[in-house]
């Protein structure tokens, strides 16, 4: 078939795609890590025995990052109620009683302590790269803008995917 010229050619982009594609693709790698890093921290905190994502919406946010930095100061693993009622901010005040109960019985080495430390600051190295990566991919998508403009009239589909389709398979979607 290919002798006969049946075969059609493989899609070889031009250099300003592939450079698109380029840091599409690492800032896809770079999400994933960040992803990861967030399942390693709930899983060190599991390992802990402290359950507070089954209390908190969020782990990172402002609430439960200043009961785990409290859990993480603790010389002891005895909770002191009052402290940890202090840290909790809004909405969450009114379930102090769920929170305490979520992180009793946590035990917390120094050995543990560490990864806790350690992977909120791998993920906001991870949040700034990505965020720079975005501001060249903004630089870089700039002539295809009228297509990213339409692509982003399908319902559903943000600014990202679009960035990531012209980066994969060029403006021609022919």
């Amino acid at each position: 078939m290919f002798r006969l010229g049946l075969v059609p050619g493989s899609y070889i982009p031009c250099k300003p795609i592939c450079i698109l594609r380029e840091f599409t693709r690492y800032r896809y790698k770079l999400t994933s890590c960040r992803f990861s890093e967030k399942n390693r921290f709930q899983n060190a905190l599991t390992v802990c025995n402290v359950k507070l994502n089954s209390v908190v919406s969020h782990i990172f946010g402002k609430s439960a990052t200043s009961v785990i930095d409290c859990l993480i100061e603790q010389a002891s693993n005895s909770i002191i109620h009052e402290e940890i009622a202090s840290r909790l901010l809004c909405s969450l005040k009114k379930k102090s009683d769920s929170v305490i109960e979520s992180i009793e019985g946590f035990q917390m080495t120094d050995s543990q302590k560490f990864p806790i430390r350690l992977i909120p600051t791998h993920m906001d190295y991870f949040t700034s790269t990505i965020h720079d990566i975005d501001t060249m991919l903004d630089s870089l998508v700039a002539p295809y803008e009228h297509t990213v403009q339409l692509l982003c009239t399908i319902p559903g589909v943000d600014r990202n995917s679009p960035v990531t389709v012209i980066s994969e398979i060029g403006i021609d979607m022919a």
